[in-house]
């Protein structure tokens, strides 16, 4: 008797939107006052409403009435029929929206345009339009049961499948750019370096790098910020001030020949990369080339510089694009990169390459146009640097294309240990895959260490060029020929002494060629001022009396 009393309570409760605090409180006087609740238990009263208000899911507050003919209630929208009642017509936009923000879905502008992300605390990260659909079809998959809740006097009971026939026919009309604009605007600060600071983002707290050394804070510390997801560190990060057996310390070492200069070259170039502030007084991009003299047709590589970007790898978020595929032509070329990349590896690339192409995004930003997804602009104080790896030099010589350009050589302590092109002399040479599972915390730690000292370096000294030991010798042998760079040398010019320009042109050819006719007097012409710009000297032509003369000084 007493439990059909107490579920008359309950639901007089619920039919007149009584929320459940007060609805437990009066049942409570009533059992109070009541012989036959002695031995009912206070939880089993709590049990009881707690089950009751689940089994209804009715809260009058979720109900809107929009007019006398409609309503909507959680994400569904009702309409009047011929009868007295009210059918589920489509999805509730304002209600949808409403389970994307408290999923933390929100809109964020980069450059001129919005993206959709995702809100969990500090951490932000770009959602794809899939993503957001898959988000909100695992909000479906939990209304099992569906929805029961009273209107008007009438009971409705919306099954769960029916909520899903609604969402299959009318959620293209929810999940579109024009409907998603009414996601709130996020516009929290995204924490990123400074002139003189570099923020680095562990599992176990914030550390900050400056010149004057490191210091680790615990990220609540620092309020009104955020950080993409994709640059928080998959490690804690402990200080070890001897990192001088760390694998990676060892392999610098070895690519720079244990020079202390270049070095210093090689620490402040990774350090510039891991640097994501934009300087107008810079804004170069790190070039990684092998020491060796290579042939053009059959250049060597595997001296180690994919292994520099996977070590920038581990602390930056880094966009990869295959130098070998990428068409210099499309549109989408820089579809890959995503408005938390802070550095761009371009890997492998062709000898073809034009770096004058990367000259705007330097200066004025990257726009970036992506298939199927809206296009971004990145500022410049946002911009990502680039680095690029290649097996041969780049083209394109000039003072603005040198400006724009900072290359590192790597020495061949480790292509000389390739004979037959399967060996692996790294993973020899330090009994380890590096960056692999099977490192121990401390070797995490000390690379991490080595990466700090890195970026430290560049604070300190900005990029500190080295001369190059091979490249301007590489580029002029890939910009002309192996054959004539070294006749060239053979030659013995010297400034300021005239030369006959057909007696050296019919010289080199008679010995190359032959009778072919393969090299042209021009060809060879530009071939000769290409060995003048490598010897820093100035080439002119000079006719006289109908002969033409070549001079340099």
């Amino acid at each position: 008797m007493l439990l059909v009393k107490l579920l008359a309570f309950v639901g007089a409760a619920i039919s007149i939107n009584t929320p459940k605090e007060d609805t437990l409180t009066f049942i409570e006087k009533f059992v109070n006052i009541s012989e036959e609740s002695k031995n009912y238990g206070a939880g089993e009263l709590n049990k009881l409403v707690d089950d009751a208000y689940l089994r209804y899911n009715m809260s009058n507050k979720e109900i809107i009435r929009l007019s006398s003919l409609t309503f909507a209630y959680n994400i569904l929208y009702f309409t009047k029929n011929k009868g007295a009642a009210f059918v589920p017509k489509s999805l509730f936009r304002v209600g949808v929206i409403n389970v994307l923000k408290k999923g933390g879905l929100k809109k964020r502008k980069i450059g001129n345009e919005y993206i959709i992300i995702q809100v969990e605390g500090c951490i932000i990260k770009e959602i794809t339009e899939e993503m957001l659909v898959n988000y909100f079809k695992g909000y479906l998959k939990q209304l099992i049961g569906g929805f029961t809740f009273e209107f008007l006097g009438i009971h409705y009971q919306i099954s769960e499948n029916l909520i899903n026939e609604i969402y299959l026919r009318d959620g293209h009309n929810i999940f579109n750019k024009n409907c998603l604009r009414n996601l709130p605007v996020h516009e929290e600060p995204i924490l990123k370096d400074t002139k003189n600071e570099m923020y680095f983002f562990f599992k176990n707290g914030l550390v900050t790098l400056s010149v004057d050394g490191i210091k680790k804070e615990d990220w609540q510390e620092k309020k009104g910020f955020c950080i993409w997801a994709d640059q928080v560190i998959q490690h804690d990060f402990n200080w070890i001030e001897d990192f001088s057996e760390s694998y990676f310390y060892k392999f610098l070492c070895n690519v720079t020949d244990n020079d202390d200069d270049r070095k210093l070259s090689m620490y402040t170039a990774i350090g510039y990369l891991l640097h994501h502030y934009f300087k107008e007084s810079e804004g170069q991009a790190v070039l990684f080339y092998d020491q060796t003299i290579t042939d053009i047709t059959a250049p060597m590589g595997g001296s180690g510089k994919g292994l520099i970007f996977n070590a920038i790898k581990c602390v930056r978020n880094v966009t990869k694009i295959d130098g070998k595929l990428l068409d210099y032509n499309s549109r989408f070329k820089w579809e890959l990169i995503t408005p938390s990349t802070q550095v761009v590896w371009i890997d492998d690339v062709r000898p073809d390459f034009d770096f004058a192409m990367l000259h705007s995004n330097l200066t004025d930003g990257w726009t970036v146009e992506r298939k199927y997804k809206p296009q971004f602009y990145v500022a410049p104080k946002d911009s990502p640097k680039p680095g690029l790896c290649s097996n041969s030099i780049l083209k394109g010589g000039g003072s603005t294309n040198k400006r724009r350009q900072f290359p590192i050589e790597l020495s061949d302590y480790y292509s000389k240990q390739i004979k037959i092109g399967t060996e692996q002399p790294i993973e020899k040479e330090h009994g380890c895959i590096f960056f692999s599972a099977a490192w121990s915390e401390k070797e995490w730690n000390m690379f991490y260490c080595v990466m700090m000292e890195c970026g430290r370096s560049y604070l300190q000294h900005g990029l500190k060029a080295h001369n190059g030991i091979n490249v301007e010798l590489n580029r002029f042998r890939q910009t002309t020929d192996p054959d004539f760079a070294s006749w060239v040398v053979e030659q013995n010019f010297e400034k300021l002494e005239r030369y006959e320009t057909k007696k050296y042109y019919s010289e080199y050819t008679n010995i190359y060629y032959g009778d072919s006719l393969k090299l042209s007097q021009r060809k060879f012409t530009s071939y000769l001022k290409a060995f003048s710009i490598y010897k820093s000297w100035t080439f002119n032509i000079t006719p006289s009396n109908g002969i033409s003369y070549f001079l340099f000084h």
